[in-house]
């Protein structure tokens, strides 16, 4: 590998050791995420103590929550799931008669 050689007519590399001390900082920076207990410790978060709570228990940061109903029924809900999964068994059996009519 002849490119990678230095010439004896090309002026002299201007940082010598800058690939040596790349290696050192990336050596040191490595090194330094095992200081911790933890396999990788920036990742691990901050608190881990964070107690549970239910899905539909959101804290509120703005506005005062409001004593409105759900958007939906839960009949409505179901209609519209039982709509959803009619539609997509249509279009996935639209999609077949047509991978096959192409055979």
């Amino acid at each position: 590998m002849t490119f990678l050689c230095r010439r004896e007519n090309s002026p002299p590399y201007p940082f010598p050791g800058a690939g040596r001390a790349c290696a050192a900082v990336l050596v040191l920076a490595a090194l330094a995420g095992c200081t911790s207990d933890g396999p990788l410790a920036s990742i691990t978060p901050p608190n881990p103590d964070v107690p549970k709570v239910e899905a539909d228990n959101f804290p509120s940061i703005g506005a005062q929550p409001t004593g409105r109903p759900p958007p939906l029924s839960a009949e409505d809900r179901a209609k519209l799931q039982a709509d959803l999964e009619a539609l997509a068994k249509d279009r996935e059996a639209k999609l077949k008669r047509s991978i096959g009519a192409d055979n």
